[in-house]
């Protein structure tokens, strides 16, 4: 039964994260104008680079920030769900002060 749980979690977890959440960063527009310069200029660095050996080394290191990142960010989310029902329960009573 933990593991049918889990598996659903999971996908309402890849589903938030991997498609609502990355649309909504998309459209950021703060969002938008750091991942252009990111791009920009990892491709300037990559042009610089003197040979094939060196410009593997770059994509090895781009993707291995990538996945730890993405790692992370998977972290960060799913501290916030274990952490709402805390939030939630504190905003009520700051409210129930004013």
């Amino acid at each position: 039964m933990e593991n049918t749980i889990k598996v659903a979690f999971d996908e309402i977890l890849d589903e938030q994260i991997h498609q609502i959440a990355y649309r909504k960063c998309i459209n950021d527009h703060e969002y938008r104008i750091a991942n252009t310069k990111a791009i920009t200029l990892m491709d300037m660095l990559k042009r610089a680079l003197s040979n094939d050996e060196q410009r593997i080394i770059l994509n090895d290191l781009e993707n291995a920030f990538y996945i730890a990142e993405s790692i992370f960010l998977e972290y960060c989310y799913r501290q916030g769900i274990e952490d709402s029902q805390m939030i939630h329960k504190k905003l009520s009573v700051l409210m129930l002060q004013k």
